[in-house]
This record gives C-alpha cells, sequence and structure tokens, in this order.
C-alpha cells in the first residue's frame, strides 16, 4: 500500500472574500463557512473565531481538533466512516494536509460519556493554551486555530449532538484543505508498507484505545472510532498509511494523523526494522476474561504477521489500563519483545502504573498521566505557572481540581497545571525512580 503525503506549510491565517491557500497564506471566508454549518438543522448557532501561535488565548472545553486533510488521489475520504462519510478503505494514492492548521470542535454541552452531570464529561478539563510555557509542549498550541463553536439543539439525543458538533468540525476541514487539492505541495512524503527488502526484525505497532460503548450509544458516541466505530470491537489489522488518512479518528484527530511513533516507525523501516504494520485494539471491556481475549487476539495476529518486536500505546486510565498492560505480557509470551510507551499515575494518587507485571521490561515513560492537579515544582524545567490570559475561547470556567473533579475557577486565571497527557512521545517529559 503507497501513499504520497504533500505538506503545504500555513505561516498565516487571515479572514477575507474566498478560502485560498498561496505561498504559506491561508485566506478564509468565515462567513461563507458558517452559512454551511447552519444547514444542519441540528445546529442552531454557529461562529468562527481564529487564534494563532503566541496569542494571549486559552481555549477550553475542545472536542477534537482535526488537521485538514484532503483526498486527492486513490479511494476513500480523510476521516473515513465517522459522521456518515463513505467508509471506503483508504490509505492509498495522494492526500495533501494543511501543515500547521487545527480545526477546533467546541461544541456546546455534549456530553463526552452521555453523562451531563459529571463534570469531566462536560468538557472542563480539556484546555490549551496559545502563549506561555505549556505552548511549546502541546502540540495543538503551535497551530494556528480555526475553532468552532457551535450550538446544537437540546431536544436532540447527546448521540446526535455529539455528531453534529464534529460534522461541523469536519466540515471546515474538508473546505479548508479544498483549498490545497490542486496545489503543489512544498515537500512530499512516500510511505509504502508492509514491502520490505531486507532481513530485519520485524516489529508491529499496537495502538490501543477506549471505546465510550458503556456510557453513550455505541453506534455514534462521542470519543475515538475506527472507520467511524466506537463501539467495543475485536483488534483491528491496520496498514499504517490508514492512520495517515485518519482511519482512526474522532477524538484528537490531529493527534492520532501526526502520531509520532507512527512516524518513526516509517522512518526505520527497512534501515533498523521491518514495519509490519499496525494494530488497533479497544479496551474497556466489562470482564477480565473479554480483556484477555482481547490481548491474546492481539499478540497472535502480530504473531501471524511475523513480528519478532511490538510497541505499545495507549490513550486512556484506570478500567483500560487491564487490557493494555495483559497485551504487553501476551506478546512476550508468545516470543515478541514488547517496548510499552506509556504515561504514569501521579506518585501521589498511588502506583505509577495500575498493575506491573514482570513481562513489562521495556517501559518508556512519557511523564505523569490523567490530568492531576499537581504543582508544577515536580517538574523543575517547567516550575512556572501558566499565565492568566486576556482571552478565552470556549467554556469560561474550569474545574480546580483535575483529579477529584471538584471546585470551579474562573478560566482566565493563572493556572498551576498543564492540561493535557502526551500518549504517543511528541514532547521530552518522561519521569523515573529513584
Amino acid at each position: 500500500m503507497k501513499l504520497d503525503l504533500g505538506s503545504f506549510p500555513v505561516a498565516d491565517v487571515q479572514e477575507g472574500p474566498a478560502t485560498r491557500y498561496s505561498d504559506g497564506l491561508l485566506v478564509i471566508d468565515t462567513g461563507r463557512l458558517v452559512e454551511q454549518i447552519l444547514k444542519d438543522p441540528a445546529i442552531t448557532q454557529a461562529r468562527i473565531e481564529l487564534v494563532h501561535p503566541g496569542d494571549s488565548v486559552r481555549i477550553v472545553g475542545y472536542r477534537d481538533v482535526i488537521e485538514p486533510r484532503v483526498k486527492v488521489e486513490g479511494p476513500g475520504v480523510c476521516y473515513p466512516g465517522i459522521c456518515e462519510r463513505p467508509g471506503e478503505t483508504v490509505g492509498q494514492g495522494r492526500t495533501h494536509r494543511l501543515d500547521g492548521v487545527g480545526v477546533v470542535n467546541l461544541t456546546d454541552a455534549t456530553p463526552a460519556h452521555g453523562n451531563e452531570d459529571s463534570p469531566r464529561t462536560r468538557g472542563f478539563d480539556t484546555l490549551f493554551d496559545m502563549a506561555g510555557p505549556s505552548a511549546a509542549i502541546i502540540p495543538y498550541g503551535r497551530n494556528h486555530n480555526v475553532c468552532v463553536l457551535a450550538s446544537t439543539d437540546p431536544n436532540l439525543s447527546d448521540a446526535a449532538r455529539a455528531w453534529a458538533g464534529e460534522k461541523a468540525a469536519l466540515l471546515v476541514a474538508d473546505v479548508l484543505a479544498g483549498a490545497v487539492a490542486r496545489g503543489k505541495p512544498a515537500r512530499t512524503q512516500v510511505f509504502q508498507s508492509p514491502q520490505a527488502d531486507r532481513n530485519l526484525p520485524r516489529v508491529v505497532y499496537i495502538s490501543c484505545h477506549n471505546s465510550p460503548e458503556h456510557y453513550a450509544d455505541s453506534v455514534r458516541a462521542y470519543g475515538m472510532g475506527i472507520y467511524g466505530q466506537s463501539r467495543l470491537t475485536a483488534p483491528w489489522l491496520l496498514n499504517p498509511n490508514e492512520w495517515l488518512d485518519g482511519a482512526l479518528a474522532g477524538r484528537d484527530s490531529w493527534i492520532l494523523v501526526n502520531n509520532p511513533v507512527i512516524h518513526d516507525l516509517y522512518e526505520r523501516h527497512n534501515r533498523d526494522a521491518i514495519f509490519a504494520g499496525c494494530i488497533a485494539i479497544r479496551t474497556r471491556w466489562s470482564h477480565q476474561v473479554e480483556k484477555d481475549v482481547t490481548s491474546n487476539q492481539a499478540a497472535k495476529i502480530a504473531q501471524q504477521m511475523g513480528a519478532t518486536g511490538a510497541v505499545v500505546t495507549w490513550d486512556a486510565g484506570g478500567n483500560d489500563f487491564m487490557e493494555v498492560i495483559r497485551t504487553v505480557q501476551a506478546c512476550e509470551k508468545v516470543g515478541l519483545k514488547a517496548v510499552f510507551l506509556t504515561t504514569e499515575e501521579h506518585p501521589d494518587t498511588g502506583s505509577p502504573l495500575l498493575e506491573p507485571l514482570p513481562e513489562a521490561r521495556a517501559v518508556v515513560s512519557t511523564g505523569w498521566g490523567r490530568n492531576e492537579l499537581m504543582p508544577l515544582t515536580s517538574i523543575p524545567k517547567y516550575d512556572q505557572p501558566l499565565p492568566a490570559v486576556k482571552r478565552v475561547i470556549g467554556r469560561k470556567t474550569i474545574l480546580a481540581n483535575q483529579n477529584s473533579l471538584s471546585g470551579v475557577i474562573d478560566a482566565h486565571g493563572e493556572l498551576r497545571t498543564y492540561q493535557w497527557v502526551d500518549r504517543y512521545g511528541f514532547t521530552s517529559w518522561s519521569a523515573f525512580d529513584y
């Protein structure tokens, strides 16, 4: 499977009479975009706000960030399956992307897990700054962000409201990417997998993803979908090029298509190892037997692919960890050397790893996870608060304590925490025992 990925760098984004791209400048007809969004009867109000790196802006309560990508050649559409988009298999042909742009889904009070009473599900704990110490760490802070603020019909179901907001953001991303559909990219990368011409170790990437099925509509739940499927399913065998075309999307979509694990394995392909392919598994099954079956099947598929090693990542916490760590264990038991890339629980809340198994012998830490409110003095390099901001886009209040989900504070004020978890190694954050 061969995919050419063409990049168009964006140095500035401005409003204008027509949406177009030229020499690093992206001009957006925001009025026309709002008109198109409002054609969906599920959307009652909408507006678009532009923010840039260095702006004194905090974005609060985002549901997703999408990188504008468009299929130029080959089957399917980018971000397939989600929100009733065509589900044809992607990963071939040519795709163009706007490098340095994020479309931010800031739908109103659509619950993430179908529970309006939970402060976390209302999106209080998702935020990032465009300036200050965290802007250089959280990838979204380095983008020119097109914020889509949409109000949905409260008479609709949670699932319908969630999809309406994501559809609005995808519509904007499609229009923006369309501006470079016929252009000549500044840089083109060629991804071809699993073609191999050397006798090297074969490595498979196993990516573990939370399913919101227990919390919300099992067909159209808010959350990351695989070809739009967010329910609990058996492990998926995927070509890495499908990742690059957005086969996994719906929450942190920008992160997923820019996953550094995928890119690093491709860079090493046919040089240090053979990138044999990808396996995606769903987590948060109800019973341990279900979890073990999922983990063992993932390891079996990897073994049948001829893999001798595996890199394992995950995107959630708590319950989901049991499938993930058992996947590491299952790989080791069938003879695959497994490297586990993971965040950790804050040491004040318990064990850094919820179930430390002896088979997990190669663990790479990306720091403390779970969005706890923690003093920045525990990270000396970043021992400074997030400064107050002039403007907040989205929710105007946030939880005072992300761990206990208690208290409410003004989102404009100074913060003593970073509200982001590095699941895939974008940063140089880590943790160590002594």
